[in-house]
């Protein structure tokens, strides 16, 4: 991931003077969240391999249950959510806005936040 904030320039006239500047900041790890295993799709094999391959406390065949007192529902993975933070300024009027953008990469459950 990027440890620093990444700029771009636009010059929407043509005149060689920066118009104005994006700032991408690097991306912020706020939380983890677990999956639950109904949210899963046995078929899918990205799925499947949150559901887990060894015996499960409440003898599932493999696939985790419900009563398996340590994962209370919860899949093996977990949802690892960041925010992306961008602001715009315009050098002419010193306007400035700021959007933000959520996003999660699947995780084994467990995982911290980096940051």
């Amino acid at each position: 991931l990027p440890d620093k904030n990444t700029e771009f320039y636009s010059d929407f006239n043509g005149d060689g003077t920066i118009d104005m500047t994006a700032v991408v900041a690097p991306p912020t790890c706020l939380n983890t969240t677990p999956i639950k295993q109904p949210e899963l799709d046995v078929a899918d094999p990205a799925d499947a391999q949150c559901l887990g391959s060894g015996a499960s406390g409440g003898g599932g065949g493999g696939v985790l249950t419900d009563d398996s007192a340590s994962l209370q529902g919860n899949s093996w993975c977990t949802k690892m959510n960041w925010d992306i933070a961008a602001t715009v300024g315009d050098a002419k009027t010193n306007s400035r806005i700021e959007m933000h953008q959520g996003i999660y990469l699947r995780e084994v459950i467990g995982t911290p936040c980096p940051n």
